[in-house]
């Protein structure tokens, strides 16, 4: 399934809009506790609350630190196929935001 997105920002929560609903994380987003999905039906919300520990984006950037360094080990924080995906997300965005 492709869906269409882009980026909001609203009284400093984020928001993912796309063509079936959005996703918000409540400010500070990247400080995130839990995070929403909203459906198209409004009854439809999942609510997610992910148990990460440290601020924002630690894991990956602690991660990326270890394999410049040559000590990384292959026990991901994320696995390898979720790092590509933020990586495309974010070069999306980026191309789109740059149009």
């Amino acid at each position: 399934m492709i869906m269409e997105w882009r980026l909001l920002r609203s009284e400093g929560n984020l928001v993912i809009s796309g063509t079936k609903g959005y996703i918000l994380a409540p400010s500070p987003w990247w400080l995130t506790k839990h995070f929403e999905v909203h459906f198209e039906d409004p009854s439809k919300v999942d609510v997610y609350e992910p148990s990460f520990q440290g601020d924002g984006f630690r894991y990956e950037i602690s991660e990326f630190v270890l394999k410049i360094n040559g000590s990384g080990r292959n026990s991901y924080k994320y696995t390898a196929g979720e790092a590509v995906v933020m990586a495309e997300i974010i070069e999306k965005y980026m191309k789109h935001r740059n149009k």
